[in-house]
């Protein structure tokens, strides 16, 4: 196998990895490899977050910094992103609000998600 298949293999388990908070710890005897695999999944985590908060603003500032880092995770886990872009993620976050407790305390949440998406496309063009 050539090395760029064998490079481009081994890259695509350590995205697996990454996303698969819920597996067993793979090299549970490999301390290293997990702190390592955490340190990523933590960024992971931190740029989802920060991506949201940057295409939705006034939904950030609504629920706070805190409540918009457990939609990331939620989003991260149910629609993951795939392109290297994060500005191209998170469209569906009215989907994820509206099955959240927050829909039932603010129901106008996810309109405003859906319009700040709008606002957020039409800026990057």
């Amino acid at each position: 196998m050539p090395a760029t298949s064998e490079l481009a293999k081994r890259q695509q388990q350590l995205v697996e990895l990454i996303y698969a908070e819920g597996l067993a710890n793979v090299l549970e005897t490999d301390n290293q490899f997990q702190q390592g695999l955490t340190v990523y999944r933590n960024n992971l985590r931190l740029s989802a977050q920060r991506a949201l908060m940057i295409a939705y603003p006034v939904v950030t500032k609504m629920i706070g910094q805190e409540a918009m880092g457990a939609l990331a995770n939620q989003l991260l886990h149910a629609h993951p992103p795939n392109t290297g872009d994060w500005g191209q993620w998170g469209e569906p976050l009215p989907e994820i609000i509206s099955a959240t407790t927050l829909h039932q305390a603010h129901p106008y949440l996810s309109g405003m998600a859906t319009l700040e998406w709008k606002l957020h496309v039409s800026g990057r063009v």
